[in-house]
């Protein structure tokens, strides 16, 4: 097709998934379960620890795909290598649901059809999603507005944050560091990007981004996190838009979604509208 450039893993696909020896397919990779704390290696619905190395071998081959050209697999994958240290079969019975997903959709992938060279930048953030209270930062990077993205990130939280405010202040001083990089290498390539929209779905957080002041003062510890936001904007190198949840691309990297939308999602961060 003209001008569209489509990636996509369908062998290695169908390699991971007969090895996961998966018999039936899923419409999503988000196990009901995969969210829960880790249970006890007494509880009997699943707690019992598994072999490491067996679980680690899986979770890494669907890591692999879902950085290069499944991007709609990461999220549950990301989560899942939190517990890579003691999985147990609960954890392994959620990893069995992304190669379900995977068994029924072998053949998706990239779409990269972009409307103009600018970039774009996406971030979300869940707070208090992990079972230790710790938020779960979503990223990502597009060039055009809606395209297929150059970029995904979907990451359990470094920090504790106390509100949902916090979790995306700090989602988005990771994504605008990360951003930097990106900028410097598209000026080398010879195309400037300044200033960068960055997609933002929570208006207090950019209120206070973009003024460089907490009303309330309960976010003095995040000071610098907010002033360099604040600084980069100064200097005309980001600019923040707001958008509504859902429209926000980097949802489905936040959290594990229901199933209508993250079908809806899925179609979008894949760009499936432009085959």
């Amino acid at each position: 097709m003209h001008g569209v450039i489509i990636i996509k893993q369908v062998e290695y696909t169908k390699k991971i998934v007969k090895l996961a020896g998966v018999k039936n397919t899923s419409d999503s990779p988000n196990h009901p379960s995969l969210m829960n704390s880790k249970l006890s290696v007494d509880d009997a619905d699943g707690g019992d620890c598994i072999d490491r190395g067996t679980y680690l071998s899986l979770l890494m081959s669907a890591m692999y795909l879902a950085k290069r050209a499944r991007p709609d697999i990461l999220t549950p994958v990301c989560i899942l290598s939190s517990r890579a240290q003691e999985p147990t079969t609960n954890d392994m019975k959620c990893l069995m649901r992304v190669f379900e997903y995977l068994k029924g959709t072998t053949d998706l992938g990239l779409v990269v059809k972009p409307d103009s060279l600018l970039l774009h930048y996406w971030v979300d953030a869940s707070y208090n999603l992990h079972s230790d209270s710790r938020g779960h930062t979503g990223i990502v990077a597009t060039i055009g507005k809606y395209n297929a993205p150059i970029y995904v990130r979907s990451q359990k939280q470094k920090i504790h944050t106390r509100s949902s405010t916090e979790a995306e202040l700090v989602a988005a001083d990771e994504a605008v560091l990360h951003l930097m990089w990106i900028i410097l290498i598209f000026d080398a390539l010879g195309y400037p990007q300044t200033p960068v929209t960055v997609f933002q779905d929570n208006k207090s957080t950019m209120r206070v981004c973009q003024t460089g002041q907490s009303r309330s003062g309960k976010l003095k510890h995040m000071v610098v996190r907010y002033n360099f936001l604040f600084g980069k904007q100064e200097e005309n190198i980001i600019k923040f838009e707001y958008v509504k949840t859902s429209n926000m691309m980097a949802d489905l990297m936040s959290k594990p979604v229901n199933k209508n939308v993250f079908r809806k999602m899925v179609a979008r961060l894949l760009n499936l509208s432009k085959l």
